[in-house]
């Protein structure tokens, strides 16, 4: 299967299943919205020394990943389900931990790929260009980022999994479709344009339908995957990805 080929189809799939779903992901992303802007106003207005700054961002980064995750999850219900409701988008413990800490680990790790490029190319090769500091942490960052993007939907997938199991899946699953992942992310630049000229309204609209798209084209590439195993194992079954 020729993912590139199938972007048109996985977003017309995405479209008819967000029908009659719109309302409620959008009113989920617009709650997720204000909680946050709420809760970084009185946690900065509060915090008063550096310790407390740094917590306050943590805590505030936190509450982000969970209605972040939680619109994911209605995504993930509308595209394998068809129909959602609104309490879908709040975790259950068990799955909610697996998110944020893989988000604060991606951020962490985030910071410190771009620490660590600025340190190496000004200490170790005399480097002091700012721009190219950036662009090859950015570039790590994306590296790192397509390498597990199917994160969310493996957890959603199997919520009992040990999470290094999904690690590992999620890194097994990409081997070969990076460029088809980044491929189908950059055919929503249109959108992305949309969005800033709205001054970010958009998002409240184009998050859902980004992720919905993302869940089909993770179910895409599953078959995918288990299509290529079939034709090098012959009849052996292969269960790593099947759902």
């Amino acid at each position: 299967m020729k993912l590139a080929d199938t972007y048109a189809d996985i977003k017309r799939e995405s479209w008819s299943d967000l029908d009659g779903n719109w309302g409620i992901i959008f009113l989920f992303n617009l709650l997720g919205t204000a909680v946050c802007i709420i809760l970084s106003y009185m946690l900065l207005f509060f915090s008063t020394t550096a310790l407390l700054v740094f917590l306050s961002l943590i805590a505030d980064l936190t509450v982000f990943l969970y209605f972040h995750f939680g619109i994911f999850s209605l995504a993930y219900t509308a595209s394998t389900h068809g129909t959602i409701r609104f309490s879908d988008g709040f975790l259950p413990l068990p799955v909610c931990w697996k998110f944020i800490l893989c988000g604060l680990a991606f951020a962490l790790i985030s910071i410190s790929i771009y620490v660590g490029t600025l340190f190496l190319l000004v200490r170790a090769f005399q480097i002091e260009s700012p721009f190219l500091c950036v662009l090859v942490g950015t570039a790590a960052v994306v590296y790192l980022t397509v390498s597990f993007a199917p994160l969310p939907f493996l957890i959603l997938n199997d919520p009992k999994a040990n999470l290094f199991s999904i690690l590992n899946r999620a890194r097994n699953l990409m081997k070969g479709y990076k460029t088809h992942y980044l491929g189908f992310c950059l055919s929503f630049i249109g959108w992305l344009l949309v969005t800033l000229m709205t001054t970010g309204l958009g998002s409240l609209f184009l998050t859902g339908y980004f992720y919905t798209s993302l869940n089909n084209f993770y179910h895409r590439l599953v078959r995918a995957k288990n299509g290529e195993e079939e034709q090098t194992e012959g009849k052996e079954e292969f269960t790593h990805f099947h759902l």
